[in-house]
């Protein structure tokens, strides 16, 4: 009974570690989308334009149109 309460504990050390790494993840995800849509508004303001222009899609296809 001793050796299943240690091994139950070790599991949920093991869950709990595995939540907390995933959250993490989850938190750098958003943070990171996060700044990339700021970091675009400003560098289209910079450019001269509207800044909220950087979500029509008229402007990705611009965008891409130099990589093909």
């Amino acid at each position: 009974m001793a050796e299943q309460k240690q091994v139950s504990k070790a599991t949920a050390k093991q869950d709990n570690y595995a939540h907390w790494i995933l959250k993490r993840l989850l938190i750098l995800l958003v943070v990171t989308l996060a700044m990339l849509i700021i970091g675009l508004m400003i560098g289209y303001k910079l450019g001269g334009g509207n800044p909220f222009r950087v979500f029509l899609p008229s402007t990705w296809q611009h965008i891409f149109s130099f990589f093909h």
